[in-house]
């Protein structure tokens, strides 16, 4: 056992520190544009909220959303055939109803996830394809800090037109959703 310690403390000093897990995290990977952006496996684009280290294939776990954003915009792109749609409500009052992202033609949802980051209740939040609807995920209750993968009603959507997303809630109570939608293609 003595042998084995010197060896996981070196593997542990190897692999870096953990990064914190976030409720708004994204793998974004660099396109021919994205490259030129890095050097010796360090990602520092001007206004990100730190220093990213990348992996073999130069890519990054971005945390929050203006990273996400930054990142996005710099040409990394997620990797495979899976997407996300990441949108934060930040402190929600009364019934507001937000468009949270157009679902692409041909797209199809896999799972929708939401973190209620306050202290307060969110009411019940549902996702629906027009203002206040419905039919993705019905109303589900989120409670103070939340944290859930909610039912999906209504998975696949038209092959020629995009779909609005419209996130509502009956009360928010000043709360601050984030809510994640991981789609892929047909």
């Amino acid at each position: 056992m003595k042998r084995l310690f010197p060896l996981v403390v070196l593997a542990l000093a190897l692999c870096g520190p953990i990064p914190q897990a976030n409720a708004a995290q994204v793998v974004l990977c660099p396109s021919s544009r994205a490259q030129a952006n890095s050097a010796a496996g360090q990602i520092s684009i001007p206004n990100l909220t730190q220093t990213y280290a990348a992996d073999t294939a130069g890519c990054v776990i971005a945390n929050g959303l203006g990273d996400i954003a930054i990142f996005r915009s710099a040409g990394f792109t997620e990797p495979g055939k899976e997407r996300s749609i990441v949108f934060n409500t930040g402190i929600a009052t009364g019934t507001t109803n937000f468009v949270i992202g157009n679902l692409p033609a041909g797209a199809y949802i896999q799972k929708v996830i939401w973190n209620n980051t306050t202290a307060n209740a969110a009411g019940n939040v549902a996702l629906g394809s027009t203002a206040s609807g419905v039919d993705i995920v019905a109303a589900v209750a989120c409670g103070a800090n939340c944290l859930s993968d909610t039912t999906i009603a209504k998975t696949t959507f038209s092959t020629s037109a995009a779909t609005s997303l419209n996130l509502s809630s009956t009360a928010w109570g000043s709360a601050n959703l984030t809510v994640t939608v991981i789609f892929g293609y047909f």
